[in-house]
């Protein structure tokens, strides 16, 4: 059942996409929703996940790429472990190895945030950057760009200069699943934290492109960003 949020402490079982495209997240379970938290970034609201079994699920994805993919995330850890998945997306069921095509963006080691790209061979793309900040539980806002054409990646944390990584399998991303807090291909990995905004655009951002909408994310959440390099 999925009612309406209307307090801090209330579960969220539907966060809807504002893009217009209808990617919206959902989970009937009440006791796997996330719970709605306010001022949490500024006075931004958030979504929070327990760590061990909440999550939200899309299974209508139609993100079909053939130039790259670039996502933001504004988000703060609570619960650290060595892998915890906050955005992912695979192109149907299974596992990653089985089932390339998608991306895992998560925490890594506790110190550290990663970007998969999963791909058709064994050079896949594994961006990682240690957290701006030397307690991994500050807020950050986070940016991920991947670029097929040029077979590269880039991942910043709260701006700054860039982590990066090169992959050979340069062909389309076109995931039919996606998931908030845990791994789409089982349900692994539950993220404890919180979030407030996710961003995701078909196609490689600039360094320019990305700045400016790290601006705008910093402006949100009362988070200070670097310039991006």
């Amino acid at each position: 059942m999925v009612n309406p949020v209307t307090q801090d402490g209330d579960p969220v079982g539907l966060w809807k996409d504002k893009s217009g495209n209808g990617f919206n997240f959902l989970n009937v379970n009440l006791s796997q929703q996330p719970t709605y938290k306010t001022g949490i970034m500024g006075s931004e609201a958030a979504i929070l996940g327990d760590g061990s079994k909440t999550y939200l699920h899309n299974s209508t994805c139609n993100i079909a790429t053939t130039t790259g993919i670039t996502i933001y995330v504004v988000i703060k850890a609570v619960a650290t472990s060595s892998f915890q998945s906050v955005f992912s997306a695979y192109a149907g069921a299974g596992t990653a190895t089985t089932t390339p095509d998608g991306w895992d963006f998560e925490t890594w080691t506790s110190s550290r945030w990663l970007l998969d790209r999963f791909d058709t061979d064994t050079d896949g793309l594994l961006l990682s950057k240690t957290a701006a900040s030397s307690d991994f539980t500050q807020s950050q806002i986070i940016a991920c760009s991947i670029d097929l054409g040029a077979g590269v990646g880039k991942i910043w944390v709260n701006g700054g200069t860039s982590s990066s990584d090169t992959m050979s399998d340069r062909t389309h991303i076109n995931p039919t699943a996606m998931r908030i807090f845990a791994r789409v291909d089982s349900a692994v990995e539950y993220f404890g934290g919180y979030l407030s905004q996710v961003l995701a655009y078909a196609g490689p951002h600039s360094t320019n492109q990305v700045n400016q909408i790290l601006q705008y994310l910093s402006f949100r959440s009362s988070i200070p960003v670097a310039m991006a390099t």
